[in-house]
This record gives structure tokens, C-alpha cells and sequence, in this order.
């Protein structure tokens, strides 16, 4: 993940992505674009106004990468979960499970190392 710096980034006042690594191992690896894919899905699927800016955090550990958003739906997206289907499908192949945890404020999946 040597592209990831730990840190916040703001990208004006609609959008603020944090960064923790707090791993301690080898350097390894999630399936390419899986994470871009979940910011996308994040994006996509709830509402981001300087009022309410969407809050994405990426979190490397020693046991994967998370990705998690506070949840504010956009009433007009259609949700049929083919993006995480996929993602899902992708990991499958490689005898690995994603995690997904829903609370009322927040949306999370967790990727497993390859």
C-alpha cells in the first residue's frame, strides 16, 4: 500500500478521506482496484454537501484494509449490490471472504489480504 500516505485529505468541504495504516508487517496486497472501486461505491450512493460532507476512512492493518463511509443514501441511486457482488466473487476465487458491517451511521467493508 505504498501509495496510500497515512493522513486527511479534504477535497473541498463536500468530501474528507483519512488514511491509517497501523500495520506492522511485510508489505501485501488486496485485489487490484478494490478499494477505488468502494470509494466509487461511496460516492455513488450517499450524498455529499458542504453541510454534509461524506466521510470516507481507509484503515490498513495486519489483518486487511477497511474501507468506511457515514451513511447519508441518495433516494435516486438504484442499489442492487452488483459492485460488491463482484468484489465479493473476486475474493471467492481466491478462498477469501470480504466483510461487510452496516450500523445505522456507517458503512463498512473489510478486505482481506491475498
Amino acid at each position: 500500500m505504498s501509495w496510500i500516505k497515512s493522513g486527511e485529505y479534504s477535497f473541498s468541504d463536500t468530501l474528507q478521506v483519512s488514511v491509517t495504516d497501523t500495520s506492522s508487517g511485510p508489505v501485501r496486497h488486496v485485489i487490484p482496484t478494490s478499494i477505488q472501486m468502494l470509494v466509487e461505491n461511496a460516492l455513488k450512493h450517499n450524498i455529499n454537501t458542504g453541510s454534509s460532507p461524506l466521510k470516507i476512512q481507509i484503515g490498513i492493518s495486519d489483518e486487511g484494509v477497511s474501507v468506511s463511509n457515514n451513511i447519508q443514501l441518495r433516494s435516486h441511486v438504484s442499489r442492487h449490490g452488483i459492485g460488491l457482488r463482484n468484489l465479493m466473487q473476486q475474493y471467492m476465487l481466491h478462498g477469501k471472504e470480504i466483510r461487510i458491517i452496516r450500523t445505522p451511521d456507517t458503512f463498512t467493508v473489510v478486505l482481506p489480504y491475498v
